[in-house]
């Protein structure tokens, strides 16, 4: 299936796009969501933004939505929690499912998952919430050695991350993380390129959107 044919599908469709929610990432996903609302009153499609509260499905059932295009960022947009939901209540919805979100946002079962199946990932360090920082430290500098990165479990994007490169910082940062995220992962870091692949479709229709390399000015790396 080409982009023509999947913008025909969807002609006559009501379209919802979600966006915005109570996650630490709500004011880019409205931005985003915004953005996506635009482009699709520009080109023809019936569509209007919904920005969600915790009474999201009886809200949702109604606008009486054909597809909900989901653009919450982070959790529980990005969990399977609403993936969930709109299961339950019959709605078709952009993106992956309830399984593949739910281990996606979890960054240490995801990387369990690419070392089982031989898929190259820096090599790592699960610090749960009760372990003491200090010795979480010595086990990661004696494991990964520095620089290396510090990141929540189970957050979207970049939040709660940072890059170590002082010994004496990272038991400190450790705690930090710890009291406001829970457990942590800590992975050697792999300078390089940042780049993203879009795919849209599933199985043999699927293909794949143009390459995009995230660059950044000002700052060490993509937020």
């Amino acid at each position: 299936m080409n982009p023509e044919e999947i913008r025909q599908r969807f002609r006559d469709k009501n379209i919802l796009v979600l966006a915005g929610g109570w996650s630490r990432e709500r004011e880019v996903s409205l931005r985003s969501g915004r953005r996506v609302l635009e482009s699709l009153l520009r080109q023809g499609f019936q569509a209007k933004l919904y920005d969600p509260t915790p009474r999201f499905p009886q809200e949702i059932l109604a606008h009486n939505p054909d597809v909900v295009l989901i653009m919450l960022h982070g959790k529980p947009g990005e969990d399977g929690t609403f993936q969930g939901a709109l299961e339950a209540m019959g709605i078709p919805y952009t993106g992956s499912g309830v399984l593949a979100s739910a281990i996606g946002i979890d960054k240490a079962t995801t990387k369990r998952l690419f070392e089982w199946a031989g898929i190259p990932t820096p090599p790592w360090v699960f610090v749960p919430q009760g372990q003491p920082p200090q010795k979480a430290a010595e086990e990661a500098l004696r494991t990964l050695d520095l620089p290396l990165v510090v990141k929540p479990r189970a957050e979207g994007s970049s939040i709660g991350v940072s890059i170590v490169r002082d010994p004496e910082e990272l038991p400190r940062l450790i705690q930090e993380r710890q009291e406001t995220f829970g457990d942590l992962i800590l992975e050697r870091y792999i300078p390089g390129k940042s780049v993203t692949i879009g795919v849209l479709g599933t199985g043999p229709e699927s293909f794949p959107l143009p390459i995009l390399e995230l660059r950044v000015k000002r700052r060490e790396f993509y937020d």
